[in-house]
């Protein structure tokens, strides 16, 4: 039983050794989420224009829509239709 235990810790330190070697891979073996490098705009349909333009990098979407409703209050009160979408990095 034991020897079976140290067989697993060895598999899976050795897993963990190489995941942390890959060069696809960052920050310790964790790897990069599909998001980095994408915005998420904050755009009101009745203007027709994008009102702010947010990293999801840095930004979640928590964060994003705390900023909306503080700073764009006045417009949403007008009765104004402001969402968030995702876009692509340019470039």
């Amino acid at each position: 039983m034991v020897a079976a235990a140290a067989a697993i810790t060895a598999k899976t330190t050795a897993a963990a050794a190489a995941a942390a070697s890959d060069p696809k891979k960052e920050g310790g073996g964790r790897e990069k989420t599909s998001v980095e490098g994408r915005f998420k705009e904050v755009y009101c349909s009745d203007c027709k224009r994008v009102l702010a333009r947010y990293s999801t990098k840095y930004f979640t979407d928590a964060d994003i829509n705390e900023l909306v409703h503080i700073h764009y209050s006045s417009h949403i009160r007008e009765g104004h239709d402001v969402g968030t979408r995702l876009v692509p990095e340019k470039g």
